[in-house]
């Protein structure tokens, strides 16, 4: 199976990134404050195939941030809006003028234009920053992870940045994500995954008990009902995933795998759509993709990237895989259309193996049947079921007999035994009933004298 792949140099060190169409995403990232020369950036690129069956990856258009701001650090998007993560610069922050972390931009599908921007953690220290900026899937809602100490998270509503909920969680987030209908929101630290309600804002289910020699890294919601969490083996190397219930409040673990023993940890995890791919970003700059039918690595791009790869993306119809890094590159992945579905080698030869096992098994069995003439006694067994089923529709009927003394009714039974007794007592009926016939006659048709005796009476 082909795959075809780009990579592409944007120039700047990238941070975040999301789809805004088929074949269209937004990226994110820049030199940071003092960093001359390298700019703080927005980049919607397209991407498509080009002359030859190859791919080609174009810059549709572009925003700049203030030269001495901080480089953003974490960006969402949903329909035409875009928020992003992105601290002014820390003289500003330390001074306590505030700190418009949060911007909003809009994309018409031909340009980039800044909207607001607010200041959600007001905080004064320059070192607090932007974690993990997610939207619901219908952008009304959106939650951010500060890195300010004590760990928090903020849920607000986008359109006018007014906090609904601040939540501290304790520990640093991992990673959070909305559940598809927007009820729920999700986060994990590196040990416990707690689910919080949108409405209330408060905690509907924790599961704290997980295996004390794993480290929590990413998620993602499948569902409504069910999470999907990667992470590492804390001493070794490993991969393993885990799918979690939710329902009912309470979690239940549904499978748990280690699907590749080769890396020690990840940086980045998207699951796309169709939820029957993970992709996965490496400590090594390597991008895995996972099918979720059977939880194997169904491809490996080894080493995509010259540096730590920071985000990794589908797009909404799971033909591109995008991964972006620190080290300025984008690198794309044309997925096959039947990828998701198709069988490995490995797999192939077992379902052929299998089948040609049970082909065989049975032509023993069926061989086996001829040579001692089973076959026979089957169909001479159902025969004599057929012969059985046939005469058991007299079953239970009424028969009538005519005979020169009247009629007589008989039962006639099921089986042929009981066809015969009933013949029996039958017999018996005709002889009592032509019995009582014989009597009756006489009492009412009375004996006719000889002629002798009539005449000695009437003397």
């Amino acid at each position: 199976m082909k795959f075809h792949t780009k990579l592409y140099k944007v120039g700047y060190p990238l941070y975040g990134a999301k789809f805004v169409c088929d074949d269209q995403f937004v990226v994110t990232g820049g030199g940071g404050e003092g960093n001359n020369g390298v700019d703080n950036k927005l980049t919607v690129l397209k991407v498509g195939s080009s002359e030859g069956n190859g791919l080609r990856v174009d810059e549709v258009c572009d925003a700049t941030l203030p030269a001495n701001d901080d480089s953003p650090t974490a960006l969402d998007a949903v329909g035409d809006t875009i928020l992003i993560g992105c601290n002014e610069n820390s003289a500003k922050v330390k001074s306590g003028a505030g700190n418009s972390h949060v911007r909003k931009f809009r994309y018409d599908g031909k340009s980039l234009k800044f909207e607001s921007a607010a200041d959600i953690d007001k905080s004064t220290n320059p070192e607090d920053y932007t974690k993990v900026i997610r939207l619901s899937k219908d952008g009304s809602e959106a939650a951010i992870a500060s890195s300010k100490n004590p760990p928090s998270m903020a849920i607000i509503d986008p359109r006018n940045y007014s906090v609904k909920y601040e939540i501290e969680t304790g520990r640093d987030v991992k990673d959070l994500h909305f559940s598809p209908n927007g009820k729920l929101i999700g986060y994990i630290t590196e040990s416990s995954l707690e689910i919080i309600s949108t409405v209330t804002g408060s905690c509907v289910v924790r599961k704290t008990d997980f295996d004390r020699k794993i480290i929590l890294s990413k998620m993602k919601f499948l569902d409504d009902n069910n999470v999907l969490i990667a992470a590492t083996w804390a001493s070794s190397k490993g991969i393993l995933l885990t799918k979690i219930s939710i329902k009912s409040g309470k979690t239940t673990v549904f499978w748990s795998r280690q699907i590749s023993s080769k890396f020690k940890g990840i940086t980045a995890m998207d699951v796309n759509d169709q939820m029957n791919l993970v992709m996965l970003a490496t400590n090594d700059n390597s991008v895995l993709l996972v099918k979720l039918r059977n939880l194997s690595v169904g491809k490996t791009f080894t080493q995509v990237h010259g540096f730590a790869i920071t985000r990794v993306i589908f797009s909404p119809d799971s033909r591109y895989a995008v991964s972006i890094s620190a080290a300025e590159t984008v690198h794309v992945i044309e997925i096959p259309s039947d990828f998701a579905d198709s069988r490995s080698l490995s797999e192939s030869t077992t379902q052929w193996l299998m089948n040609t096992i049970m082909v065989l098994f049975l032509a023993f069995v069926l061989n086996s049947m001829y040579k001692e003439d089973m076959h026979k006694n089957v169909l001479n067994y159902f025969r004599s079921v057929k012969s059985i089923d046939s005469s058991s529709i007299l079953s239970m009927e009424d028969m009538e007999q005519v005979t020169l003394v009247g009629t007589i009714s008989t039962s006639v039974r099921s089986t042929t035994q009981r066809f015969e007794s009933s013949k029996s007592v039958s017999s018996t009926s005709v002889v009592a009933r032509t019995n009582v016939s014989e009597k009756e006659r006489s009492q009412q048709d009375p004996v006719k004298k000889s002629p002798e005796q009539h005449q000695q009476n009437q003397q």
